[in-house]
């Protein structure tokens, strides 16, 4: 019935016939009579039905027409518009909420907020987070990054979200890559010769064949042309864990979009990542911010930054630097 109301909603009033709408709603001409029938039973309270449309049929052809109470606008308090808009930036980090349609929506309603509320929102929107995208669970995160580093053909059970099934996939794993606040597992599929990006939360099992797999000119070609061949050397994401103190917090919290960032206190911020090159990691988000900047983790990332120190003392203590 709620199929039937919003075919006719975006009709605009225009009659259809009883063909065409057993085809668009998969129902036989039985099935969709008694639905008719009994659709003035779908109300609201305190409205009865005929309060809200009134539904005509001549045999062939049937008519749907609804109240003004459709046709007004809605109405939004401030607090409501502020809250709608602040509840969409928290959805656009899930799955469902990256979507062409859900942004022009929300485009649509921010574009008619006054002013002073857009500034609000502004504001508002820097400091609420919310991140659901799922880490990659250890056990499986090990046997994928073995088969990078071997060079292992892998069987994955990948659910299918558009199907809803689990399917069976043979693959030849190249890369982890973080995308858009997700993690991909970037693979050649053996059953079209493809390389895809599988949504690694979505891979509920990968077992190793044995079987071993070399990168072609091709598949290399390919990575470059994705400007991932700085992961794909890299082959391993690394766990990064900063803390930033006073004006540098304030200024990170602005800048990072990342898998976590967490107020330790009202003058402490951290932020944790995953990043498989250092060398962005200390040029954009370490030495900008010198003594505010705390790593906490990896080690491999402190010791990095103190070679790129004694690097820097020696380019001064010999002149050569600018």
């Amino acid at each position: 019935m709620l199929l039937l109301l919003n075919y006719f909603t975006a009709r605009r009033g225009e009659r259809a016939s009883f063909d065409e709408l057993c085809e668009k709603l998969g129902l036989t001409p039985d099935e969709l009579q008694y639905l008719l029938n009994i659709i003035h039973m779908c109300g609201l309270p305190d409205y009865t039905p005929y309060d809200l449309f009134l539904v005509e049929q001549d045999g062939r052809y049937v008519s749907i027409q609804f109240t003004e109470y459709f046709k007004e606008p809605v109405q939004l308090t401030d607090r409501e518009a502020v809250a709608l808009v602040l509840a969409a930036e928290l959805f656009r980090n899930t799955p469902l909420g990256q979507s062409e349609s859900f942004e022009r929506a929300i485009a649509r309603i921010e574009s008619a907020l006054p002013e002073e509320l857009a500034d609000m929102v502004e504001g508002l929107r820097k400091r609420v987070k919310l991140d659901i995208s799922m880490p990659i669970e250890e056990p499986l995160r090990a046997v994928i990054e073995r088969a990078i580093n071997e060079r292992e053909t892998l069987n994955l059970s990948y659910y299918s979200r558009g199907r809803h099934e689990l399917s069976e996939r043979t693959v030849d794993p190249l890369v982890f890559i973080y995308r858009e606040r997700k993690w991909y597992l970037l693979a050649r599929d053996h059953r079209d010769g493809k390389i895809k990006s599988f949504i690694v939360e979505r891979i509920r099992d990968a077992k190793p064949t044995g079987k071993r797999f070399e990168v072609s000119a091709r598949t290399r070609s390919a990575l470059e042309s994705e400007n991932i061949w700085l992961n794909w050397r890299a082959s391993r994401a690394n766990r990064v864990v900063l803390r930033y103190r006073g004006e540098a917090a304030r200024l990170v919290v602005d800048l990072v979009e990342q898998k976590r960032v967490s107020w330790i206190d009202d003058d402490t911020l951290e932020v944790e990542f995953f990043a498989t090159d250092f060398d962005w990691v200390l040029t954009d988000l370490i030495l900008p911010y010198a003594g505010s900047v705390t790593i906490v983790e990896p080690t491999e990332l402190k010791e990095r930054l103190r070679e790129e120190i004694r690097r820097i003392r020696e380019l001064y203590a010999s002149g050569t630097a600018d």
